[in-house]
């Protein structure tokens, strides 16, 4: 492998050259790296790249639907604030009468479970064999009921855990987060020798690109290598 630079290029006064040198290149001339390290981390470096954008896609889809799904209550309240708000009474009906409130509008359907209210203002959530009905904890009417996975915040969920394909999905994920991983290990293993950790913006555009690579993959290494060893650990 050889870089086609003359002796005075300022491209060897940076210290990524220095560390270049530092694990056994020599120069007179030109620089030539010795041919085992170098195919060891050319092999590497094809790794990385084709794990990185293996794994890339589908975190991009984790991080987008992680977001929604961080703010998943306040944008269900949003989307359907028929069903989540109500107007505060004087007095909260107990369970039993809400069970029986929701037994005679919802014929045939058991309660499984309730979600009480977390203020005054919203609804209390009753779980159904069908779905979720939402009901006015002052009156007892039932204000509407929800089919589960129905709404946009139940396929993003789906999306975010099985990618809206079932095991398949799943799979997929669980397999992305090992690529993630690797990845990760990998672009610690590049970014070593040089250590990189400014940003030139004189040296031309390719040369800016892969300095702001380095900079922020090493900066959000710790973060994005817990997240792949969380995701590794919680898919298999």
């Amino acid at each position: 492998m050889k870089w086609n630079l003359t002796p005075n290029d300022p491209f060897l006064r940076d210290n990524a050259i220095h560390a270049v040198y530092r694990v056994g290149v020599h120069c007179t001339g030109s620089l030539t790296a010795p041919k085992d390290k170098g195919d060891v981390r050319g092999l590497i470096l094809n790794f990385h790249l084709y794990t990185a954008l293996s794994a890339g896609v589908f975190m991009v889809i984790q991080g987008i639907t992680g977001s929604i799904m961080a703010f998943e209550p306040e944008l269900d309240r949003a989307f359907h604030p028929h069903l989540a708000y109500v107007r505060p009474g004087a007095e909260v009906l107990s369970l039993k009468d809400i069970t029986g409130a929701v037994s005679r509008q919802l014929v045939g359907e058991p309660v499984v479970a309730y979600e009480p209210s977390l203020s005054p203002e919203l609804s209390c959530e009753v779980l159904l064999p069908s779905g979720v009905a939402y009901v006015n904890q002052y009156t007892g009417k039932v204000l509407g009921v929800r089919v589960r996975g129905q709404t946009f915040l139940g396929y993003v969920r789906a999306l975010h855990v099985r990618l809206g394909f079932g095991a398949i999905g799943r799979n997929v994920l669980r397999w992305s987060a090992v690529a993630a991983l690797l990845s990760a290990i990998s672009g610690l293993y590049l970014w070593w020798p040089i250590k990189r950790m400014s940003i030139h913006v004189s040296g031309g555009t390719r040369r800016f690109w892969f300095d702001l690579h380095c900079v922020i993959g090493i900066c959000s290494l710790l973060p994005l290598t817990l997240l792949a060893a969380s995701g590794v650990v919680l898919g298999f």
